[in-house]
């Protein structure tokens, strides 16, 4: 089971100013991004065949719809017109046209190496004297991600490309 990394206490109890520290399209854009990984973790429950697996990718479900609900939370004090959720990655359509339990695991092996690579992207932009709300949300968020591609690795036994990934 995966361990929650955001505390009761989180930045989402202080009242920022509007669009201080980051913009609304940013944050707008990045909770697409957690509503398409909570439809992808939702398809791959349906997809993979062993029970430790169900578990593993529930608790997944269950991280990134904590995600949406912290950014949107971030989304609706910066004034943000939250959108119709709509698919902006084609993670669900990947998973979607798998039928195999492996070859599912694989695929999601390879969009969890995406999703951290887009964290440390953005991490790599942040200094940390302007460090925002954001900033700190998507911190914690890849701490998360790198924790579901540790648990891909040790499944799938996967030493090449997760591994390089999480060397890093």
């Amino acid at each position: 089971m995966l361990t929650p990394t955001v505390s009761e206490e989180s930045d989402m109890t202080e009242e920022p100013e509007p669009n201080a520290g980051c913009a609304v399209e940013d944050v707008s854009n990045w909770l697409a991004c957690e509503r398409d990984a909570a439809w992808t973790a939702k398809l791959v429950i349906l997809r993979v065949e062993r029970l430790d697996d169900i578990r593993h990718f529930g608790d997944c479900l269950h991280d990134h719809e904590r995600h949406v609900d912290e950014l949107a939370g971030l989304a609706r004090i910066r004034g943000a017109q939250l959108r119709e959720p709509s698919f902006v990655t084609r993670e669900a359509h990947v998973i979607g046209a798998l039928v195999e339990s492996s070859s599912v695991l694989a695929a999601m092996g390879a969009l969890e190496i995406a999703r951290v690579a887009r964290y440390r992207s953005h991490d790599a932009t942040v200094r940390e004297e302007a460090e925002s709300a954001l900033d700190r949300l998507l911190a914690r968020h890849r701490i998360d991600a790198e924790a579901r591609l540790r648990w891909l690795a040790r499944r799938l036994r996967a030493p090449g490309p997760i591994q390089r990934v999480l060397a890093l």
